[in-house]
């Protein structure tokens, strides 16, 4: 059930290599800080910062592109913060600062935002070139060499800022799926840099970048949940025939199909939506119904599948497990079904279904 991304075929095949070779060592990873030996082979094959452009350090390519790596690492649950490290480039490239080298990670803020000053919610402020606040909620923190995140200047102007992680009070933890999701506290925090956000970058755009590049996980991960379960339901065996033979075990891998194939092509239709709209993105719309449906998708797979699978989709070895928990940890993360509804709906009452769908923006804030 191969997905049609219309990204390079070799970059596809490549991303497809890598990481399926990192899964091999999944199970032993799982929590573990991402080591250099680890990161390496996706620095040496550029897949680290696809889409990055080539004159601030980074591989080239299309968000597109960039989608199609990130379904192939949701297809392995690779433990790695790839779509983190590709969004914190993004955000500092998009100030003219050139891609740190090392796997990186963004402060993403609630619900997958930040949210803006005076709504009551704390959000990192700089004071005299220093930073001040608590970023909640980082994947990947205590194993990334650079945090990015937007504070606010002293003249409430958005910052682009970029930290060494070694200079904040690190907590850790971890989410659903056992990956680790770290708080930092930045008490006087010296940042690495400090700039302007340009003109329309701002909580929303983060947001909406971080909502497709985690859809593509998503849509990656569906697809391999819907593959092993085919699998399996058609060598286990029972009463001397398939499970795959009986009904109420095709109605399940029906549903995975379906789940599987729709939020492939969401995905790839707000990728290509994606590409060229200005800031605050012109795409939000497809952005957001995009990962509306990868978050639906996800909860129908995650039952179906072990519905299918019965006990042994629970079992510690066996790998089912490892998706549909990232499954249920990624639908919370760049927008919750919750906030995206909220924001879909707004966004038709303000612009009319035509006009959201045509050209019409969401809004940039998360509505609470």
């Amino acid at each position: 059930m191969a997905a049609d991304t219309s990204a390079d075929p070799l970059l596809t095949a490549t991303a497809e290599q890598v990481f399926a070779d990192s899964a091999d060592s999944a199970r032993t990873w799982e929590a573990e800080p991402c080591t250099p030996a680890r990161w390496a082979p996706l620095e040496e094959t550029g897949l680290a910062l696809v889409s990055v452009p080539e004159s601030l350090g980074g591989s080239g390519g299309t968000l597109t592109d960039a989608a199609a790596v990130l379904h192939a690492a949701g297809r392995h649950a690779a433990p790695l913060p790839v779509a983190e490290t590709i969004l914190a480039a993004w955000l500092l490239t998009r100030a003219g600062v050139p891609a740190p080298a090392g796997p990186a990670t963004v402060a993403p803020g609630a619900d997958g935002g930040i949210p803006v000053p005076g709504t009551g919610a704390g959000i990192p402020v700089l004071r005299r070139g220093r930073l001040d606040g608590v970023l909640a909620d980082v994947p990947w923190a205590r194993s990334c060499g650079t945090v990015v995140c937007l504070a606010a200047g002293p003249d409430g102007q958005v910052h682009i800022v970029q930290l060494d992680p070694a200079d904040c009070h690190i907590e850790e933890g971890l989410d659903l799926a056992g990956q680790p999701r770290d708080r930092l506290v930045a008490t006087g925090a010296e940042p690495v840099v400090a700039l302007p956000a340009p003109g329309g970058l701002d909580a929303g755009a983060l947001r909406s970048r971080g909502a497709l590049l985690r859809a593509a996980q998503l849509a990656g991960a569906i697809e391999a949940v819907a593959d092993l379960t085919l699998e399996y339901t058609q060598q286990r065996v029972q009463f001397g025939r398939p499970v795959a033979a009986f009904q109420a075990v095709q109605l399940h891998l029906v549903r995975l199909a379906q789940m599987s194939a729709m939020t492939n092509l969401t995905v790839l239709r707000a990728a290509r939506a994606a590409e060229d709209a200005p800031l605050p993105s012109g795409s939000g719309f497809e952005v957001d119904a995009a990962k509306e449906v990868a978050n639906e998708a996800a909860a129908v797979a995650a039952s179906a599948a072990h519905q299918a699978h019965g006990a042994m989709g629970l079992t510690l070895e066996y790998r089912l497990h490892r998706l549909t928990r990232r499954l249920h940890a990624w639908r919370g993360e760049f927008g919750s079904s919750r906030v995206l509804r909220s924001r879909l709906g707004a966004a038709v009452l303000d612009h009319g279904i035509e006009a959201a769908f045509t050209g019409g923006t969401t809004p940039t804030g998360d509505l609470e």
